[in-house]
């Protein structure tokens, strides 16, 4: 597991990159720095291996700017580890953020948004199957 300053990533058994965002200020953006931080740490657990990832914003509070959100959507190096993605959230402001990071995607992955981990991880072993 990798402790960031805005967040954690880990492997889990299964091969799947978990990331899960935690600002615990509702007044602090997700800043360029913090997106890179982000993507090195990722890229570390990767090993240069295509993973299915599940994003976590649920309990967020994520304010991100949008230099942050096109950095996460357009690194090429993140990309070529990206198999599938797969978003969880319960807040319709955190939605509307992940709706905004799959658009700026040129051609972006398999990529969801569900509502609990349960769902995601089912949607992404059916990815992983085909």
């Amino acid at each position: 597991m990798i402790k960031l300053k805005t967040g954690e990533q880990y492997l889990d058994e299964e091969g799947r990159l978990h990331i899960k965002f935690n600002i615990p200020d509702k007044n602090e953006e997700f800043r360029y720095a913090d997106a890179k931080e982000h993507i090195e740490a990722s890229l570390s657990l990767c090993e240069g291996i295509a993973r299915p990832f599940i994003i976590d914003g649920n309990d967020a509070n994520l304010n991100m700017t949008p230099e942050a959100c096109k950095l996460l959507a357009t690194d090429s190096s993140l990309n070529s580890v990206r198999l599938a993605e797969a978003f969880i959230t319960d807040s319709l402001a955190v939605n509307l953020m992940f709706q905004y990071h799959i658009r700026l995607r040129k051609s972006p992955p398999n990529s969801k948004i569900f509502k609990n981990n349960t769902e995601a991880e089912e949607w992404l072993n059916d990815i992983v199957a085909k």
